[in-house]
């Protein structure tokens, strides 16, 4: 099917439990692992490495890569229907930027009639630096707590 994202998922929860398992209060650890995941990511957006999303095209990113992940086509009237995100108008030109941007791409389905988006390399890429940005984050905290 394509690549698979649960690693991203396995890693997140094997992190955080590990974190929360030392010495600080389960409260502050939460909120300083975030910190330092903001403070990665904010440094994340100012680099050249990925063009910048919006939250509404990181939100239908999300939604697209996570339906992608589990096997699931989804159409592009599905996702312009994601009225949680944005109305019909919004969407359909949000996931034009993300196809401008290189983040998503179409695929028809087999009779050539409706258009499927998937994620490309470059959305798995991005994907991929902001979990380790996330387990930076987890080994930041880890190293405070043992110095």
């Amino acid at each position: 099917m394509g690549i698979d994202l649960s690693f991203i998922a396995d890693g997140f929860r094997c992190l955080t439990l590990k974190l929360l398992s030392k010495t600080m209060t389960e409260s502050s650890k939460q909120s300083e692992m975030y910190f330092q995941y903001i403070e990665s990511l904010t440094s994340l957006k100012h680099s050249n490495q990925f063009q910048s999303l919006d939250s509404m095209e990181l939100d239908l990113l999300n939604e697209i890569a996570i339906t992608w992940k589990h096997g699931k086509p989804l159409l592009v009237n599905e996702a312009i229907s994601l009225n949680e995100i944005g109305s019909r108008a919004t969407l359909h030109a949000r996931i034009k930027n993300l196809r401008k941007k290189g983040y998503v791409d179409f695929h028809t389905d087999i009779d050539g009639r409706k258009k499927i988006i998937k994620p490309t390399t470059l959305a798995i890429n991005y994907f991929s630096s902001v979990a380790n940005l996330f387990a930076n984050a987890v080994e930041k905290i880890r190293e405070r707590e043992t110095a």
